[in-house]
């Protein structure tokens, strides 16, 4: 009985702690807004004008800014007679550069507009969109002692607010990035302004070490502010007549059901596997009505079912064995096609996706017992490279290849043509294999990750070596045949034919890429045939290892695979993994709504306004689920 007591008096003191801790963190808001001016004079601010100068390394300019609460922003910076502008609303974020079209940026959260908001109403405006708040305690901030409180959006990235423990102004907050990165904004100079206190200077400071200074001189609070100023440049509503007769009148996109044909689809409506059509409607108007994105192609596989596809003109990249030799040669560029308009039968380069087909086939190798297991030396492979096996080097297993956690150097940051990059130093070698196998670790095995196509060309050339079968031949015997894919096309290294370009060197069409994900999300089933292992498949798609925050996918993935990128959409907060290639070529495979999306792009010079994957999943095909 005393027990019993004892635990619920227990109970009573954490959960009168708890009230007290919640209570704590609203006191701390409420004395914030009245420092600031007070509820009444927060929620009057419907619209505030800036103007004042921003600085940033290069750039001294005169700053406008416009903000509309609670959450649309439009900076005007004026760098001579030529202007820059940054905006977003609740949906979008976009910049143009001086000189430059207004391209559409990724947008994880508020943070810019928080910014701003913070400037005139103290997160006044955000607490009815379903912000948490949650104190976390004091710390010195610059010499103040702070409360922090800890800002929970319904979606994006979650805030520190410090605010003074002695005035309450907000003194700044920041959003941490992972790994000790942050970006932080800071408050400074508050003067009174139409009854509430404003901070008259800025500063925000980037992880990346870049820094962008705001300094106002005069602060408007609800001015005239028209509407269209927010809207994306380009892309906003046609005014009048004569606008119409100049040709902009917009494209507007019709739904319909892809057309069934004989290669193992079966069609159906979005309604009929439980999408809503205006979200799909609105990203196709979008796309169609804009020259600056370079997608190709666009399929949702829902269900077992093809319920969307739509393909857009644009140039493939060029690669065959003549194409790789001249891409060594000094002074070469990239080789494009010409413009086409791409369909379902229009073979496209698969770049890294490649990377994850070659998983697939090192894990059919494995359910045919050619190979015994990811715990396998790499150099068991390579016996006529035993020279090489000295050190940690001899430790590297498969599993570690599997995973770019080798400890092999490797790096893909110049273009393929520049000689500083390690494919092109592939590329040029007399003996590609000896290149990978020769270079010094840079980290122990398994323990770093760090992307190396070099590794999977090894592996491709393993499955060659364990199944004594041109690897082409492998994979259309094992793969593509039963998945019903006819056309398809793989390249080898230009210096040794016998060896597959097993990192990128694929061509599929977008419908065939797509089963390759419905494979993987029905566990290695085509037909009820099984074509790999599910116990493959699932050890392919388990994190091996967790993901820099500064990874090429880093606005999803936080962990890779086998040759698969593992990660999280903010959107309905949606897990899948994905196979992911140089140009904006991806496989989504969304296990717990039953979903595959596959994407083309040739987005070859990294030009995209957006990054592909967030635009079109997170902003457009997750809204459409029901």
């Amino acid at each position: 009985m005393k027990r019993a007591k004892f635990y619920l008096s227990l109970l009573m003191i954490l959960l009168f702690c708890c009230l007290l801790y919640g209570q704590t963190a609203q006191e701390i808001l409420a004395k914030n807004v009245e420092a600031r001016g007070g509820i009444k004079q927060l929620s009057a601010v419907k619209t505030i004008k800036y103007t004042g100068t921003f600085k940033q390394p290069g750039i001294d300019a005169d700053l406008t800014m416009y903000f509309k609460s609670p959450d649309k922003l439009l900076l005007d910076v004026a760098i001579g007679k030529i202007k820059a502008k940054i905006g977003c609303d609740d949906r979008t974020l976009w910049k143009q550069n001086p000189g430059g079209t207004p391209k559409e940026m990724p947008r994880r959260s508020d943070r810019l507009t928080v910014a701003f908001a913070e400037n005139h109403a103290s997160l006044f405006a955000f607490k009815e969109k379903g912000y948490e708040f949650e104190l976390v305690g004091k710390e010195d901030f610059e010499g103040a002692e702070v409360y922090k409180i800890k800002v929970v959006p319904e979606k994006g990235d979650t805030i520190y607010l410090l605010i003074d423990g002695i005035n309450y102004i907000t003194l700044g907050f920041y959003i941490e990035l992972g790994e000790g990165a942050i970006d932080a904004f800071y408050f400074r100079d508050y003067k009174e302004t139409d009854g509430i206190l404003l901070p008259y200077y800025m500063e925000a400071r980037k992880s990346i070490g870049e820094i962008t200074k705001c300094a106002f001189e005069k602060i408007e609070t609800n001015v005239d502010v028209d509407e269209t100023i927010f809207n994306l440049p380009g892309s906003q509503p046609i005014k009048n007549e004569q606008e119409k007769e100049q040709g902009r009148i917009p494209i507007e996109y019709t739904y319909g059901v892809p057309e069934k044909v004989d290669d193992g689809w079966e069609t159906a409506s979005l309604k009929e596997v439980g999408m809503k059509t205006e979200p799909i409607i609105d990203l196709m108007d979008n796309l169609l009505n804009r020259s600056d994105h370079s997608i190709h192609s666009v399929l949702i596989i829902k269900n077992g079912k093809l319920v969307f596809e739509e393909y857009f003109k644009g140039r493939d990249l060029i690669v065959n064995e003549e194409s790789l030799r001249s891409l060594v040669i000094p002074g070469s560029k990239y080789s494009y096609t010409n413009e086409v308009q791409f369909d379902r039968n229009t073979l496209h380069f698969q770049a890294s996706v490649t990377k994850s087909i070659t998983s697939i086939l090192f894990g059919i190798a494995l359910d045919k017992n050619l190979i015994g297991s990811v715990n396998d030396k790499m150099f068991s492979f390579f016996p006529e490279y035993g020279d090489l096996a000295v050190g940690e080097r001899g430790n590297i297993a498969i599993k570690h290849m599997l995973s770019m956690a080798s400890g092999i150097p490797w790096s893909e940051a110049y273009p393929f043509y520049d000689s500083r990059n390690y494919l092109y130093q592939l590329l040029a070698a007399k003996d590609p294999l000896r290149y990978v196998l020769e270079q010094k670790l840079v980290a122990p095995p398994g323990k770093v990750f760090n992307y190396n196509s070099g590794t999977t060309i090894l592996l491709g050339e393993i499955i060659r070596r364990a199944s004594k079968m041109d690897l082409v031949e492998f994979a259309k015997d094992n793969l593509f045949s039963p998945l019903g894919i006819e056309d398809f096309q793989m390249i080898s290294l230009p210096n040794t034919e016998e060896t597959f370009f097993a990192s990128s060197g694929l061509f599929l069409r977008p419908r065939d890429m797509a089963k390759i994900g419905q494979l993987y999300l029905d566990e290695g089933l085509w037909n009820n045939k099984q074509i790999v292992s599910a116990d493959w498949v699932q050890d392919s798609v388990r994190e091996a290892i967790r993901l820099p925050s500064s990874n090429p996918l880093r606005y999803f993935a936080n962990g890779y695979g086998y040759q698969w990128w593992l990660g999280t959409f903010s959107s309905k907060n949606v897990k899948a993994y994905a196979a992911a290639g140089f140009g904006d070529q991806f496989i989504f495979v969304m296990p717990e709504i039953k979903m595959v999306v596959v994407l083309t792009g040739g987005n070859w010079d990294g030009s995209s306004p957006f990054f592909v994957y967030d635009y079109v999943i997170n902003k457009y095909v997750l809204e459409a689920l029901e």
